[in-house]
């Protein structure tokens, strides 16, 4: 379910894709799918404006927006046949209804499932298509590929044109916009899944649609010894939640693929034998196609003064007028304090294409 202006009377409808299906031995096989648009009147009450119905398919996804600048949101549908091959349909308004515009256009047959969004992800003001699309494989239940196709749409060709695509496989969620640090700029968050757990990834949605490069180095004690097993997580400017993370080797190597152009801060974190936490960081420049080299070193701790504690001596005869025979004297310690890094959590992209890219 999405919500749009669909009909172009300044209040959002409700948009509704929903299926009809008969069951075979257990398989469920489409009979029809249909998108409904539903708007609001000023009693109250819910009014269908407009339908699309699709023989013998599945509603997979729905988006909306105002794809073509026109002034008025278009609807997205991606639908699935019997089969299990999927197809792009564009629904916009026609004055008395929805009608599709084409024929629609036909997605890659080695994904089984694709997912809609629009974002304006340059910030020129027009929205683009994000298909995010998925292949399972091998038996598994997780995805064996994601990516993430970027399409802008073509009014005078009728036609999406091919922006960008980006590997998203080992993604946990879609991505999710928001502008999260408060810059201005439309952020994105997804999940990714890891073998020690779930994390947070954050960036600029730009970014996913850039070319990326690579983050190598290694990470040292105060000693200068390698330090395997450390926890390496790269972080963006003034951000509290990391764009990539991995983990040291045996050798205190490590290496971070696809990281998006632009100054990180690269943080380590490891706990030795006796418990200590230990941290070190350094500032790289990714650019774009390119490897970067870092060595991140700890950060040694503050030592602890070797002043005595706090002490107040008293003069050895009583205060009179005149000045004491021993005058009083206050020293003072300061004591080093360690601190706890905080940990946080990682990165990188996904979406789905057309047979034919512009």
């Amino acid at each position: 379910m999405a919500s749009a202006d669909v009909n172009g009377d300044g209040r959002q409808d409700a948009v509704l894709g929903y299926d009809f299906y008969v069951s075979k031995d257990g398989i469920n096989e489409p009979v029809m799918g249909k998108v409904l648009a539903f708007d609001l009147t000023p009693d109250g009450d819910l009014k269908a404006v407009g339908s699309v119905k699709f023989p013998e398919a599945f509603i997979v996804s729905v988006g909306t927006g105002d794809i073509d600048s026109d002034g008025t949101d278009e609807i997205l549908v991606v639908t699935q046949s019997a089969k299990g091959s999927l197809k792009l349909h564009l629904l916009t308004w026609g004055g008395d209804g929805l009608k599709e515009v084409g024929d629609g256009w036909s997605i890659n047959p080695k994904y089984s499932s694709a997912y809609l969004q629009t974002f304006d992800i340059d910030g020129d003001g027009i929205l683009e298509m994000m298909l995010t699309c998925l292949a399972y494989g091998g038996g598994s239940d997780y995805p064996s590929e994601i990516t993430l196709y970027v399409y802008s749409y073509v009014s005078a060709k009728e036609d999406f044109r091919f922006e960008a695509k980006v590997d998203m496989t080992g993604e946990y969620s879609l991505p999710l916009p928001a502008d999260v640090n408060g810059d201005g700029k439309m952020d994105v968050v997804v999940m990714t899944e890891r073998s020690d757990g779930i994390y947070l990834s954050l960036g600029e949605i730009s970014n996913y649609v850039n070319p990326t490069g690579i983050v190598k180095g290694e990470v040292l004690d105060a000693s200068g010894n390698p330090v395997p097993d450390a926890k390496v997580r790269i972080y963006p400017p003034r951000a509290t939640i990391f764009t990539a993370s991995t983990d040291t080797d045996e050798a205190g190597k490590f290496e971070v693929k696809k990281v998006p152009a632009g100054i990180y801060a690269v943080k380590a974190v490891w706990i030795d034998e006796a418990g200590g936490i230990h941290y070190g960081s350094a500032v790289v420049r990714v650019e774009a196609g390119k490897v970067v080299s870092v060595t991140v070193k700890e950060v040694k701790p503050q030592q602890p003064s070797t002043t005595t504690p706090l002490t107040t001596t008293q003069p050895t005869t009583p205060v009179t007028t005149s000045q004491p025979t021993t005058p009083q004297t206050t020293h003072v310690t300061t004591s080093a304090t360690t601190t706890k890094p905080s940990t946080t959590q990682t990165t990188s992209q996904h979406t789905a294409p057309k047979t034919t890219e512009q």
